[in-house]
């Protein structure tokens, strides 16, 4: 029998100084495919850990962005790095 696995969204949390002191972390999540900010934290955090842990669960309530249908051309293109790809679809 087989699980259903949980689908996470195609993202990543960058964590930053922002401020001065006393609470300087912020967090911000960026989306894989084009490096897009997603959500920022409107809060700030003493330490960047903290930054990080409250990154990661706004990652995880993000939900998932689902993928365009691709043909096999592009789907094979995609695979491949820029610059080869140009070289195989042409």
């Amino acid at each position: 029998m087989q699980t259903k696995r949980k689908a996470f969204p195609a993202g990543y949390v960058k964590v930053s100084v922002r401020s001065r002191s006393p609470k300087l972390w912020g967090w911000e999540v960026y989306r894989d495919r084009d490096d897009t900010v997603v959500e920022r934290s409107a809060n700030l955090f003493r330490c960047a850990e903290d930054a990080w842990k409250a990154g990661q669960i706004a990652l995880s309530n993000l939900q998932p962005v689902p993928q365009p249908k691709m043909t096999p051309v592009e789907l094979q293109a995609a695979q491949l790095p820029p610059h080869l790809a140009a070289v195989q679809l042409a």
